[in-house]
């Protein structure tokens, strides 16, 4: 029952994704302040991790999205009551964090409640493809809706989306811990966190001097995946409806994109067979630069291939990234966290720094310039951490295997 209540909520956020850009632009914005929204969203996913990894307990995962749900559905009713730029920022910073708890509680309810009989393999996979499917639905169905209907109607529909993930909890039985979780001691624990993340951070600061270069280019990996990823949903649909496309069509081929990013996760390895896993991640990055390059002036079915071929490599550039992490052994916590880093540092620059790239050359011409600046940043980032000093026989080692 977590992958359909999954499902649906990756629904929201691909339909979010799909539409903001557009139905922004009817406020008279600027594009930088456009990317600020867009950037908003993955602030707020971000930050709301944090208190909900300290409160969360299995026995509390329902109640938690029971509290969250409705406050999702209220932000897309926000969106569609908007008169003027305040109520929607209001309404981003919301949906936004509301994305996060919930999809952080429902992941980690999905391993709590892992059959004692099934893998854990076989359980993420199955979660991974939960949202996989919300996106393609989420971004097709959507952008079907706003040519149909109008942006309002559209919002008011995605507000039904997470109070049906409400029915679909209440068929989800979650077994009642003998020990219950008090909200004052997750609160102190939540304050501690926070107190100590100076610490932590200049301890994370120094580690990375010291890490090796797989785990270094697995968040470059990441990095550039993740903010690919986001210019797309931020600018691209100003990009297609400027160029005489509608939101169908823009949706579809988002829709397109995640479907081929999922295709290709389960047979990645063959493509890890025939070289390492750092060179087929920077033949990835080339393709997907250029890919992004050619957005302008080319014809739907055009667009529909350069689609296919960004999200093939964000799936196998994905599995690359996840696979170095995972073979770090005693040192796969802190490599985790590093490659997730590289994510989210890729969400929240991508929109902001794309926005303001486009209010000086423009929407068509970003397109054109970034991929060029992000293949430059990604090569020469690269070039520098295989330089770095590497700790020990087994990086030097592993720098080997995986170029």
């Amino acid at each position: 029952m977590t992958y359909l209540v999954m499902l649906l909520i990756t629904c929201v956020q691909g339909g979010v994704n799909t539409t903001l850009s557009a139905f922004l632009k009817q406020f008279d914005l600027s594009l930088n302040q456009i990317g600020y929204f867009a950037a908003l969203l993955g602030t707020m996913r971000l930050l709301s991790r944090i208190p909900t990894d300290a409160i969360y307990a299995p026995s509390r995962g329902k109640r938690i999205l029971f509290l969250v749900l409705p406050l999702m559905a209220a932000t897309q009713i926000g969106y569609a009551s908007s008169k003027g730029p305040f109520l929607v920022l209001l309404s981003t910073v919301f949906v936004g964090a509301t994305q996060g708890i919930s999809s952080t509680v429902l992941m980690a309810l999905t391993i709590d409640l892992k059959p004692e009989n099934r893998s854990s393999d076989v359980i993420m996979g199955w979660f991974a493809a939960a949202i996989a499917a919300g996106f393609v639905i989420g971004n097709f169905g959507t952008g079907f809706l706003a040519d149909q209907i109008g942006f309002r109607a559209t919002f008011l529909v995605l507000s039904l989306i997470p109070l049906l993930a409400m029915v679909s909890l209440t068929l989800l039985s979650v077994p009642e811990s003998e020990e219950k979780p008090h909200l004052g001691e997750n609160w102190r624990r939540l304050v501690r966190k926070l107190r100590h993340l100076p610490t932590h951070w200049r301890r994370w600061v120094h580690n990375v001097h010291v890490l090796d270069f797989g785990v270094l280019a697995a968040a470059l990996i990441g990095f550039q995946l993740s903010f690919v990823g986001h210019v797309i949903s931020a600018f691209f649909p100003l990009l297609a409806l400027g160029a005489g496309l509608n939101l169908t069509e823009v949706g579809l081929l988002m829709s397109t994109a995640s479907l081929s990013s999922f295709c290709i996760r389960p047979v990645a390895f063959l493509l890890f067979r025939i070289s390492g896993y750092i060179t087929i991640s920077v033949v990835g990055v080339l393709f997907s630069s250029l890919a992004i390059m050619l957005f302008p002036g080319s014809s739907f079915a055009v667009l529909f291939g350069l689609f296919v071929v960004i999200g093939l490599v964000r799936g196998a550039n994905r599995v690359a990234g996840s696979t170095i992490v995972a073979e770090k052994g005693s040192t796969r916590g802190m490599a985790v966290g590093i490659f997730n880093a590289g994510l989210d540092l890729g969400a929240l620059s991508a929109p902001a720094v794309a926005g303001w790239l486009a209010s000086w050359v423009g929407v068509f011409d970003m397109f054109r310039l970034l991929p060029i600046l992000l293949t430059g940043f990604f090569l020469l980032a690269l070039a520098f951490i295989e330089r770095m000093p590497q700790t020990g026989d087994e990086a030097v080692a592993e720098k080997r295997t995986v170029t």
